[in-house]
């Protein structure tokens, strides 16, 4: 059986008749992002086209009803806590302007205006509000989980496929 090559893997990707404008990008440093940074080169307008690169960062927090006050944990829906500016939040956003930035030299080696943010907050509802700015597409990776393994640990691209928008290319 003759295996299909991936439209993004051809060598004339750029005579699509459609190439973006505005285009973000969301990453978390795993190689998966790298490969969405790279297909992202490959969708925008290389003369009027920018792609945007987020990072989103979870925020830790402190439960307020547990009785040691050092006790972080990722923040729960519902549970009254306090977001406080912990050593390790602050090494986490360094890490995250890290990875934007070796993203941003991906795509301007790439000739394309870039820009990098790196938000707080829940990552697929961040990344859902930012495309509401404008952006004509999500450029997103998956870790192609399947079956069980999917429902149980949930997917950040699953929920901005659902909730985006605008479009949304998910890469793998």
């Amino acid at each position: 059986m003759k295996t299909q090559k991936h439209i993004f893997n051809h060598p004339d990707i750029r005579l699509m008749p459609k190439l973006y404008s505005k285009v973000l990008v969301a990453v978390d440093g795993s190689e998966f992002s790298i490969k969405a940074v790279e297909a992202s080169t490959r969708i925008v307008d290389p003369k009027t086209g920018v792609v945007t690169i987020l990072m989103v960062v979870e925020p830790q927090v402190m439960n307020t009803y547990q009785p040691f006050y050092d006790t972080f944990k990722p923040a729960e829906q519902g549970t009254p806590a306090t977001i406080l500016p912990t050593p390790l939040q602050k090494s986490r956003l360094k890490e995250a302007e890290e990875v934007v930035q070796k993203a941003r030299e991906i795509v301007s080696s790439a000739g394309i205006n870039v820009e990098t943010k790196v938000l707080e907050g829940e990552p697929a509802k961040v990344i859902v509000e930012e495309a509401r700015q404008g952006y004509e597409v999500i450029v997103i990776a998956t870790w192609g989980l399947k079956g069980i393994r999917r429902h149980i640990l949930g997917s950040i691209a699953a929920k901005v496929v659902q909730e985006s928008p605008c479009s949304v290319l998910v890469v793998r």
